[in-house]
């Protein structure tokens, strides 16, 4: 069977999307970050969720600050719509922060009433 340009392309875009996942897998186990020590539950699998969480707080922080940033610059304070950007993403990515923030103290709540249960 003869190969044509396109079947070429079409392979070359399947190894592309490959290779990205691969990164994008890599990158999130090197990006998992310490937890707090009073959030951790001594259960190997509770922590490893939590230090896969970690990093998306910590991103979602951050967003959230470059947005407080950007909202004060000269450039949205002169350009309503810019502002108006900022303050949309603000408010996101403080939900996403609280969400995140909760999930993370939910595993500790969970062992802690569970421990209580049993007793």
């Amino acid at each position: 069977m003869a190969l044509d340009i396109r079947d070429f392309r079409r392979s070359q875009e399947t190894r592309a999307s490959e290779k990205v996942a691969n990164r994008t897998t890599a990158g999130r186990i090197l990006t998992q970050a310490a937890v707090e020590i009073d959030k951790l539950t001594g259960d190997p699998l509770w922590d490893k969720f939590l230090t896969i969480l970690q990093p998306e707080l910590e991103n979602a922080v951050a967003q959230r600050d470059a947005a407080i940033q950007k909202m004060l610059s000269m450039e949205a304070l002169k350009d309503e719509s810019i502002h108006r950007l900022c303050v949309v993403s603000f408010w996101t990515n403080q939900a996403r922060v609280e969400v995140f923030e909760h999930i993370i103290n939910l595993p500790t709540q969970l062992v802690e009433d569970a421990k209580l249960v049993t007793t």
